[in-house]
């Protein structure tokens, strides 16, 4: 049986690249992408998900990677 960390090993982490955050596994491959817009405007409409902002992407970000080198 193939095991979860044999294909993402640690350690993770995340960089910053625009608005946009990426978490990447011990080899380097990207795992997933968070982004996040600078200017946040509460009570938008025309979109089905409110955009993060860049404090609540990091935050995000760092719970995965903290995750993923547990």
């Amino acid at each position: 049986m193939v095991r979860f960390r044999d294909h993402y090993p640690p350690p993770w982490f995340y960089e910053e690249h625009g608005n946009r955050i990426l978490v990447k596994d011990g080899y380097g491959m990207k795992l997933l992408t968070i982004h996040f817009s600078e200017v946040v405007h509460p009570g938008k409409r025309g979109s089905k998900f409110p955009a993060l902002s860049k404090a609540e992407a990091r935050s995000l970000a760092l719970a995965i990677v903290q995750m993923g080198n547990a």
